[in-house]
């Protein structure tokens, strides 16, 4: 049996990986901000895994005296917009509780949609192997 090969995956090379969700559907991510581990056995990619810079966008707070201010909010829109783009992101994400639904309408009227799934978190020193 050939042995395996765990390897960080070059850009150079990331088109290999367009048989393979989610890069079917959504292309190729950006270097700049990826890095992809595969595992490969005779030159053939048998796994892979992905480590990105995701940008969380939150918490969003406006004062109850200044809700109904839309200078307020779309300031604070205009001038984080800017920031992703001046740093390349081009998605952001907030994890906002069940318990604060104020908050989600907040997130919700800025065009968040909920994500399908469940979130989950991790201190990297406690990533356990299988």
């Amino acid at each position: 049996m050939l042995d395996l090969t765990i390897r960080q995956l070059p850009p150079a090379e990331w088109t290999r990986l367009l048989p393979f969700e989610p890069f079917v559907t959504e292309g190729l991510p950006m270097p700049e901000q990826w890095r992809i581990i595969v595992a490969e056995r005779a030159g053939i990619i048998v796994g892979f895994c992905c480590v990105f810079a995701a940008a969380h966008l939150e918490p969003w707070y406006i004062a109850p005296s200044h809700r109904r201010n839309p200078a307020v909010a779309r300031g604070l829109v205009r001038v984080s917009r800017q920031v992703l783009e001046q740093e390349g992101i081009g998605a952001a994400f907030a994890v906002v509780s069940d318990t604060l639904p104020e908050q989600q309408a907040i997130v919700e009227r800025l065009g968040f949609v909920p994500a399908p799934g469940k979130l989950y978190a991790i201190d990297v020193a406690n990533l356990k192997e299988f």
